[in-house]
């Protein structure tokens, strides 16, 4: 049996009309869609777990004996463990400032560079790795301010240490009740239009998207 594990980067998780959680929900989708197709699936939380760090630079994983996964014995060792044994690692991160969220960027540091190599050509691990990102800007203003640099940089280093990897933005998420907070740069109410309408379709194709990497791989 396949298994799809999902990351999510975002620290909501239960999803209401005060506190949208985007991010995991469309992951629950893409969850939801590899179990259909036959995975076991499993997500963690980064909020949720306790007592870890981003990379310490301690270069342990580039000794003699290389490592490819982290050596830090701290929390987040049990799920790096479990990525080494699965099929598909699909990671979402609402954008903050321009960037994944901080507990997403740790995380990427931890899961990739104890794979890259500053000695030989860099081999590849057989996982199949997807990003799916949120963020309360329009695709079009995203672009404007080179959001894509980020979102190919990602692509680039998933790819270079696991091999194919792709990704998906769902741009102009209903983030909180609109009435609760002042807001002037963003319609409320168009938001709210939008959740009811097209963030649906968006959950519809992130759980085809889960079938389908189930599929691929």
């Amino acid at each position: 049996m396949k298994k799809v594990i999902a990351i999510n980067g975002s620290p909501r998780k239960n999803d209401t009309a005060h506190n949208p959680a985007n991010t995991h929900k469309l992951l629950m989708y893409v969850l939801d869609g590899a179990k259909s197709a036959g995975a076991e699936i499993e997500i963690f939380n980064l909020y949720d777990i306790q007592n870890w760090s981003g990379c310490i630079s301690c270069f342990k994983c580039k000794g003699k004996q290389r490592l490819e996964t982290c050596s830090l014995h701290d929390s987040l060792r049990l799920v790096l463990d479990k990525i080494t044994k699965c099929d598909v690692l699909v990671l979402g991160s609402p954008i903050y400032l321009g960037n994944v969220s901080g507990s997403m960027r740790s995380f990427f540091e931890r899961l990739v560079y104890p794979y890259l190599s500053y000695t030989k050509e860099q081999t590849k691990t057989d996982l199949r790795t997807f990003f799916i990102y949120t963020m309360n800007r329009s695709y079009e203003a995203a672009l404007e301010s080179n959001y894509q640099a980020v979102f190919e940089k990602n692509k680039e280093f998933l790819e270079r240490v696991f091999g194919r990897s792709d990704y998906l933005v769902f741009p102009e998420t209903y983030q909180w009740d609109y009435n609760r907070f002042p807001c002037e740069r963003f319609d409320g109410k168009q938001r709210e239009i939008r959740r009811r309408n097209i963030f649906p379709q968006e959950c519809e194709k992130a759980y085809i998207l889960g079938q389908n990497l189930v599929k691929e791989t």
